[in-house]
């Protein structure tokens, strides 16, 4: 339950502290006072739009504060951490805004997403304002009163998170054939070019060594004929230079029997004549091992004309022909990946599918199973709210849960509540046939009907009384005490009979004096009421008479309540 409601430097209000209690409050005052400013800021807490506007004039920051006390259970204990609750679960939310535009909010003291309040504020509060009465006429709200009724949140669960899955499968599905198309426009080129180099053999520098062995093929005959020449100087001819070097060794021989130091001289000429013996060997040998092949020299001419013609067709060297053609090896093995991904994502999808399509159906089931009892326990409730003779159907329609494209998040399932106010009415969609001070009361008994299996801690009706008085004014307070009996409830009303039978008044006021205009809320004593009954019932003119009616209609309702206890 809502325990204490705190407001500060919000439009009107400078300052209000409000202590709340388990049970049905109402909220009175005149028109203009204010009172929807606490809802609002009730509204605003949850995560509704906070402007600067909302700052009281001449203050530089708005702060709302609300403490809870509750058990941190079931959808609430999955969203929030326990840690967030004290010992005796109490559970602090607050939100602020500065001058400048810049809004904070808390749980416990700690800083929270705007998202987390809004979803924590759909679990704590129920609200129901003018504007929502629209809201009962659209399906998804309809479907919701259902499955609050059916209890069906763990079917439901499972169909969203099936739906959800299945979503994120179709959208990688979407992508991976995005790109499959994409690639495969490229694959037939990139096999084509990958076998026509791979068909090569090529090898890293091959361009390099071919290029130096044409050259030699083709310079055969005349490596052969220099190197021959090269042996002739060596050794070959009557006048070479081995000759020489030899004829030069004998005279250093003389010279050393002489003088036997020039002995190096002639050692170094016996080792020179030796060297370029072995010289000329191997200058023979190089010239006997060169061939000459016609054969040979075409083909190499035809090799380097062939990786000639890829390199200008890539415009490519051949290192990054090489090197291209391992990237585009990696390119058909990534498509070979996505089709292989593909292929499997399908069948998770098929499996996905299948689930979803169970779910849906089991979804179905349960709630077509409730709405006839639905439909009887909303109709029962009408009855006492000023209708003669209510009707009230839940028409389901399930979409073939084989066709799971036909299933949403929700379901297979589409809903209209039909109403006739009558017995001699047609039962018509609800939106065709109720006025707004219907629709109120139509949602009162609905809400009535699925509040405890619901479960917001707070339900808080403003103008939850439009367009009724008298008789049905009393059935519609009665049917708000007993809703408090099972929750806290706060009305804001206009009608005597509702703040009679509240178990507590709120008194919403407003003053203006030179720092301005001021509302103001108190919580008013038991023989505070019967004034504030009074004014509803009379208007600003408040007679003995008024006041009397308003102390029997109190007597009456406190009456009536030990009489049900």
């Amino acid at each position: 339950m809502l325990e204490r409601l705190s407001i500060r430097n919000f439009l009107l209000v400078e300052e209000i502290n409000l202590s709340l209690k388990m049970g049905l409050t109402a909220i009175t005052g005149e028109t203009g006072a204010g009172k929807s400013m606490i809802l609002g800021a009730l509204r605003v807490l949850f995560g509704e739009t906070l402007s600067e506007q909302m700052i009281r004039d001449g203050c530089d920051r708005t702060v709302i504060e609300a403490e809870f006390r509750l058990e941190p259970t079931g959808e609430l204990k999955e969203l929030v951490d326990e840690e967030y609750f004290e010992e005796d679960g109490s559970f602090i939310i607050r939100r602020e805004l500065t001058r400048g535009g810049r809004t904070r909010s808390f749980l416990q003291d700690r800083p929270v997403s705007i998202e987390l309040l809004k979803s924590v504020g759909d679990l704590l509060m129920d609200f129901h304002g003018q504007r929502d009465n629209l809201s009962l006429f659209k399906p998804s709200r309809q479907l919701e009163f259902l499955d609050a009724f059916a209890q069906t949140g763990s079917e439901l669960s499972t169909v969203t998170a099936a739906y959800r899955d299945r979503q994120a499968m179709l959208v990688r599905r979407e992508e991976l054939n995005r790109q499959l198309s994409t690639r495969r426009k490229e694959q037939a080129l990139l096999a084509y070019q990958l076998e026509e180099i791979e068909k090569l053999g090529l090898r890293p520098g091959e361009d390099v060594d071919l290029a130096g062995k044409l050259k030699k093929l083709e310079q055969a005959e005349k490596l052969v004929l220099l190197a021959t020449q090269i042996a002739d100087l060596l050794e070959q001819n009557d006048v070479c230079a081995v000759s020489l070097t030899g004829q030069a060794r004998q005279l250093a021989d003389e010279i050393r029997r002489i003088d036997s130091e020039f002995g190096l001289f002639a050692i170094e000429l016996a080792e020179v004549t030796s060297r370029l013996r072995d010289i000329s060997n191997e200058v023979l040998h190089y010239a006997g091992n060169i061939e000459i092949s016609p054969d040979e020299l075409e083909n190499l001419r035809k090799r380097a004309a062939t990786i000639a013609e890829l390199r200008r067709k890539h415009g490519l060297d051949l290192s990054q022909i090489l090197e291209q053609a391992e990237k585009m090896k990696d390119e058909l093995a990534a498509l070979s990946a996505l089709e292989k991904e593909l292929t499997e994502v399908q069948k998770s999808l098929d499996i996905i599918s299948k689930a979803l399509s169970s779910a849906a159906a089991v979804l179905s089931c349960k709630r077509r199973e409730s709405c006839s009892q639905f439909a009887e326990a909303i109709q029962a409730t009408l009855q006492p709210l000023g209708f003669a003779k209510p009707k009230f159907e839940i028409v389901l329609v399930s979409a073939d849960p084989n066709n799971v494209d036909m299933i949403g998040r929700t379901g297979a399932d589409s809903i209209q509540f039909l109403f006739a106010g009558t017995s001699g009415q047609t039962l018509r969609p609800l939106a065709e046939v109720a006025s707004g001070g219907e629709s109120s009361r139509v949602t009162l008994a609905i809400k009535s009907v699925v509040a405890e299996r619901m479960r917001n801690p707070l339900l808080v009706y403003d103008e939850i009384d439009l367009g009724i008085s008298g008789r049905v004014a009393a059935a519609v307070a009665n049917t708000l005490f007993e809703l408090g009996r099972r929750q806290q409830v706060v009305v804001v009303t206009h009608l005597p009979q509702i703040a009679a039978r509240a178990e507590h008044h709120l008194q919403v006021s407003k003053s203006t004096s030179r720092k301005g205009t001021i509302t103001r809320a108190e919580m008013l004593k038991p023989e505070q009421r019967a004034e504030a009954v009074a004014a509803l019932l009379a208007g600003s003119e408040i007679s003995d008479t008024a006041i009397a009616a308003a102390g029997e209609l109190l007597n009456t309702n406190k009456f009536t309540s030990e009489q049900d206890q």
